[in-house]
């Protein structure tokens, strides 16, 4: 055991970095380092990763449809949902949020083509995980878009 413990000192002395100086007529001893300028910089040129950026902000899933004679599935990770054809005019909206605790909450809208906001609902942890509802059928095609919140 003797023997190990003084290897270990031993490679943790040979690791430590040694400083050599030359020893001054007062006992001070000063270390001297070339601190001269390498490059300059532009403030356009900045790559670092704090460097201020801006981003577009992106939704998770934006799809536009034709009205279904059967069904349309659409979804992402977290939200799912079908819209299905009730051949009465209306088409029925099931949703599904199945993400882990630490998934953002995902919002579901639906519109149509002229614009009118069909249906939204937000799914999420602290929020409902499963839905229905019907809406009704506007224009010629419908929107679905998935948005984190």
């Amino acid at each position: 055991m003797r023997v190990a413990s003084f290897l270990s000192l031993l490679s943790v002395v040979a690791a430590l970095p040694t400083f050599t100086t030359t020893a001054s007529e007062d006992g001070v001893s000063i270390v001297e380092r070339d601190v001269s300028v390498v490059a300059v910089r532009t403030a356009s040129e900045d790559s670092s990763p704090n460097a201020p950026a801006i981003m577009a902000r992106t939704v998770l899933l934006d799809q536009t449809y034709g009205w279904p004679a059967d069904k349309v599935v659409a979804g992402t990770y977290t939200f799912q949902t079908i819209v299905t054809n009730l051949n009465n005019g209306n088409f029925g909206v099931e949703w599904w949020w199945s993400g882990a605790a630490n998934w953002p909450d995902v919002e579901l809208t639906i519109t149509s083509s002229t614009g009118a906001s069909l249906f939204t609902v937000r799914g999420g942890r602290d929020t409902s995980t499963h839905g229905t509802s019907e809406i009704a059928q506007t224009g010629d095609q419908f929107r679905i878009v998935f948005d984190s919140v």
